[in-house]
């Protein structure tokens, strides 16, 4: 595969690339080997010439955001990995708000609280972006991406655009369209409804309060799922798995629905783990856990 890599950047020399993609450094989580090449296209039609490319030569490839939900596997990614990071474009357009998939949740937010935008504030405090919020339609209880998506653009794998509306992207919990097609987001329009500034600074501060609550250390999120009538964080605290460890990754004895970091932790070190609390929980309450995180790579 490698002369694909090479030919890549012969081919394509505009084109921003990085050989021997570190994924400790591109996940939050601090995990995962390396890939041959990243790509990072600043524009749509860096993006399509990309995965032209890509669908030419029958390459594996995966969009990367902030990887906040995702596990790498310790001998990496053979494939191209697709980093939105150049892709950061705001702005009003007619009566809605147009974001790139590259946009932090951070940068949104502050830019609907400028204008006044209701709907923002429970993506407040997720290292994601607007790409890979949209994806697994991120949020709270009280409110997700999806929510507040008025259309959504992203291209399949041979680099045709589409164009999906609220009703297609199918948002539910944890879960979208897009994680069965694996179309790549670029862009959404979203919602820009009017609320009292006093009102989204009230929510802010609130939602600032309960982010303070959870670990500090790397972690991806949340790993598992809630069932419809408790959390999973509680199932895995009663089954007795708070503070449980494996080599460096330790399920959190502040939210038991986290598995950090402690600094030294592997891929392996995680899966071995996730399969513990699974099994646990499954023996002690006959429930079934089901991971909300994406592997990547050969397990």
């Amino acid at each position: 595969m490698q002369k694909y890599f090479d030919y890549f950047q012969n081919e394509y020399p505009h084109i921003y690339v990085e050989k021997d993609f570190d994924f400790k450094r591109h996940t939050t989580i601090g995990i995962g080997g390396l890939s041959p090449l990243a790509v990072f296209p600043q524009n749509c039609d860096e993006l399509k010439s990309i995965l032209q490319y890509c669908f030419k030569h029958s390459m594996p490839y995966y969009p990367l955001g902030k990887g906040s939900n995702l596990l790498v596997a310790d001998n990496g990614f053979n494939g191209f990995v697709i980093v939105t990071s150049r892709m950061q474009s705001v702005c009003l357009k007619e009566n809605y708000l147009y974001a790139e998939a590259g946009l932090s949740l951070t940068k949104l937010v502050q830019f609907a609280k400028a204008h006044s935008f209701d709907g923002y504030v429970p993506l407040l405090g997720f290292p994601a972006t607007v790409g890979g919020a949209i994806y697994m339609n991120a949020g709270i209880q009280t409110g997700h991406m999806g929510d507040i998506v008025h259309e959504v653009y992203a291209m399949d794998r041979a680099g045709n655009v589409q164009v999906f509306q609220k009703e297609d992207c199918k948002f539910a919990y944890k879960n979208t369209v897009f994680m069965q097609n694996k179309a790549v987001i670029f862009a959404a329009l979203l919602q820009t409804k009017k609320i009292d500034l006093a009102v989204i600074e009230k929510a802010i501060v609130a939602r600032k309060q309960e982010r303070a609550t959870l670990p500090k250390e790397r972690s991806m999120g949340c790993v598992f799922k809630n069932f419809e009538d408790v959390p999973a964080g509680q199932l895995i605290d009663l089954a007795g798995c708070k503070g449980l460890q494996i080599g460096g990754a330790k399920v959190s004895t502040e939210h038991a629905n986290f598995i950090v970091n402690m600094g030294s932790a592997t891929a392996q070190d995680v899966r071995q783990l996730i399969a513990i609390l699974k099994e646990r929980v499954y023996n002690k309450f006959k429930r079934q856990l089901k991971e909300e995180i994406e592997y990547l790579g050969d397990f």
